[in-house]
């Protein structure tokens, strides 16, 4: 996403309309994202389960608001959304590190070593997996 100076005022109007319920359906993966990366974490679920209501199963789609359960301390419902993403696109392998890290904090500690292990066989020079 591009920011220009037009963002606040765009950032504004994105949460405006959310806040509204006017363009729930109109909303855009990228607006979502917009939302999501401005702190805006309850209007930025809406939008993204807006978006998968209306049919769209994109693995992007599903891991940000796997993220972004995450952040908000739901892993259980994290965990859900990055397994749907990784049932879209099994090749989206970086997310076996997110799934693993958001089992170990929902407490399923045999499970995120599974997902660890997963990521470093697909990426065995990743740093961030070996600490």
């Amino acid at each position: 996403i591009r920011y220009g100076i037009n963002s606040r005022a765009r950032m504004f109007g994105i949460a405006i309309l959310v806040a509204l319920g006017w363009a729930q359906g109109a909303l855009r993966f990228e607006d979502a994202v917009a939302l999501h990366q401005a702190g805006k974490l309850a209007e930025a679920e809406k939008a993204y389960r807006s978006i998968l209501a209306r049919g769209a199963q994109s693995a992007e789609l599903l891991a940000n608001l796997g993220a972004l359960l995450a952040q908000k301390g739901d892993y259980a419902g994290a965990v859900g959304m990055y397994e749907r993403a990784l049932k879209v696109d099994p090749k989206l392998d970086p997310l076996h590190l997110n799934l693993g890290l958001a089992r170990f904090k929902a407490g399923d500690f045999g499970r995120a070593l599974s997902s660890f292990e997963k990521f470093l066989a697909a990426r065995p020079m990743h740093r961030q997996g070996r600490e």
